[in-house]
């Protein structure tokens, strides 16, 4: 029971990671989204990596199999990083957690299926459809606009990017023998994303004459407000990850994923409504209600 309701509170950590991405991003404008994705990304991934340092008692545990899948996960999420700013710009919150949460649950599964022995039941290929369709509700007649397009793909790319942070993920959780802690694994994690988005960000400068470091008078936002943000996504961040990663090795996938699914999709979208004001159609509420719906089969 107990490691239920600590994924319960990861939840409540992932949805404030969307939301706290959400605030960088209208703050900062929009024009120079993957500028400001970078800057935003060097200091929460090396406080994090302090962050799992210090937690694991400031020793680091180190083993070639655990390193390789952390520097796959590292890549993958600075690059997920500059997708979502992208997509914060230009589109729904709540839409795009529905694509990203799918592929975070879909993908893994699909994985246990076929390399973990987990067993596919009727309910569970019911789940699989209906969260196919859901996917595909919001534009069921929709005269689609470039921008529309635009954000639809960067909607199925971030599909795939957190497909794989959770395989990997998985992974490490599960090959205790081979892995190191949970701590230690986010640590690597972490300081690939740091190193790779400082390595980005030094070409981006070196391309871009008029980058915020020379021309800081282009920055539009207040400065103090960015750090509170980065702060903030850095613990809930950071927390919720860790307990995931914790509550990998405890409850089994079935489970652990669905419950992580459909309470993101269903609260990030309350929160895109009462925080951003966003307006959701009919079709958009039927489309999460029945994510929601396709997650809970899984456990069946």
């Amino acid at each position: 029971m107990e490691y239920y309701l600590l994924m319960a509170v990861a939840v409540l950590g992932i949805v404030g990671v969307f939301v706290t991405q959400k605030f960088h991003q209208k703050e900062t404008g929009e024009g120079r989204e993957v500028e400001n994705a970078l800057r935003k990304s060097i200091p929460i991934h090396l406080f994090s990596a302090v962050f799992y340092f210090a937690i694991n008692g400031f020793q680091i545990q180190f083993s070639w199999f655990s390193f390789i899948l952390a520097f796959a996960l590292g890549v993958v999420t600075l690059i997920g990083t500059l997708v979502a700013f992208r997509a914060y710009a230009i589109g729904s919150i709540s839409l795009f957690a529905v694509f990203q949460m799918q592929g975070g649950m879909l993908l893994p599964f699909i994985y246990g299926v076929l390399f973990a022995n987990n067993t596919l039941s009727v309910w569970r290929v019911i789940g699989i459809l209906l969260m196919t369709f859901s996917i595909c509700i919001p534009y069921i007649g929709k005269k689609e606009g470039k921008t529309n397009v635009v954000f639809i793909i960067y909607c199925i790319i971030m599909f795939f990017l957190n497909g794989s942070v959770s395989i990997l993920s998985y992974v490490q959780s599960n090959h205790p023998t081979l892995a190191v802690s949970s701590s230690s694994f986010a640590f690597f994690s972490n300081l690939v994303s740091f190193v790779g988005a400082c390595v980005v960000y030094l070409v981006y400068c070196l391309k871009n004459p008029d980058n915020l470091v020379k021309n800081p008078s282009a920055r539009k936002c207040r400065n103090w407000l960015l750090w509170v943000f980065i702060l903030i996504h850095t613990v809930l961040n950071a927390g919720s990850y860790l307990l995931q990663l914790i509550c990998a090795t405890q409850l089994p996938a079935v489970a652990l994923y669905p419950m992580v699914t459909g309470g993101t999709v269903v609260l990030t979208a309350i929160c895109g409504m009462l925080v951003f004001k966003e307006k959701l159609s009919i079709k958009d509420w039927t489309s999460i209600i029945l994510t929601a719906l396709a997650t809970f089969l899984f456990m069946f």
